[in-house]
Formats: C-alpha cells, sequence, structure tokens
C-alpha cells in the first residue's frame, strides 16, 4: 500500500510543469524581492548598469540588509511582452488602499533577462530624495548660506 501511495505522489510531483526561469516575469519577481528585502548587492546581478546605479543610491540610504524596512510587494498583475532581446512588464502593485500601475524593462543578455531602468524615467533630484527619504536630506529651509 505505501508502495503505491508514493508511485502516485511521485507520479503526480512529476507532471507539474517547473516554474520557467529565463523569462521577463521570473526575473521582475526575484528583482523587487531582493529589492523589496533590502539586498541591493543580489538585485544588481539581476540588473543593468543604469539600474544598479540606482541600487546603490538605494543601498546608501536605506542600508543593505536593513530589516527595519522590509517590505513585501504582491503584484495584483504582471504582464511582460517580448520582442527581441527587449521586453516590458506592466504591472499593478497595491499600496495601501490604492493600485498603483507602471512598468518594468528588461533587456536579454547571455545571462539572462535584466532589470533595466531607463536614465530619462530614474528621478533622482534633491526633491525626491526628500519626499521619500526626509530624515536623509536637510530640508531646504534647514539649509543657510553663509
Amino acid at each position: 500500500m505505501r508502495f503505491l501511495l508514493a508511485l502516485v505522489l511521485t507520479c503526480c510531483t512529476g507532471c507539474v510543469p517547473a516554474p520557467q526561469t529565463n523569462t521577463p516575469e521570473y526575473t521582475v519577481r526575484i528583482w523587487q524581492h531582493l529589492v523589496d528585502e533590502n539586498h541591493f548587492a543580489q538585485a544588481k546581478k539581476w540588473s543593468t548598469p543604469a539600474t544598479q546605479r540606482w541600487l546603490d543610491l538605494m543601498s546608501e540610504l536605506i542600508g543593505e540588509g536593513d530589516t527595519a524596512s522590509v517590505t513585501h510587494t504582491v503584484f495584483e498583475q504582471l504582464y511582460c511582452t517580448t520582442l527581441d532581446s527587449v521586453a516590458y512588464c506592466i504591472y499593478k502593485v497595491r499600496e495601501e488602499r490604492e493600485i498603483i500601475q507602471d512598468t518594468f524593462w528588461l533587456v536579454r543578455r547571455p545571462r539572462g533577462w535584466l532589470i533595466d531602468f531607463r536614465e530619462a524615467s530614474i528621478d533622482m533630484s534633491d526633491q525626491w530624495i526628500q519626499e521619500i527619504f526626509p530624515s536623509v536630506m536637510p530640508h531646504p529651509s534647514d539649509t543657510t548660506l553663509d
């Protein structure tokens, strides 16, 4: 009886397809998980140089592996479209009570898909940093010129 049960379980588990790991969707999910956990150095392995610069900034502002600010992104929707060596993934996430929609761009390299932040879409202005991380930068009214 145990043999029969083991055989049935083996057959059933063997029929379940393994998740595809070389897809834009998989890359987005892995990258976002690493960023949520503040593992920016590991996320850089899934990133183009432009995205790596953004991750360096996040690491400086938040701290590599900082467990006090860990988040958990839940994708309400994630749809990826691929054209040759470029892909874009339109996603929706819930932030508090609001649904936010945005896009990840990816490029295919020999080692797989990489998140590709477009330089023009990265807002690293002082105003943006002040809004997101108010404790990191002094407010303009707090600074004086001598």
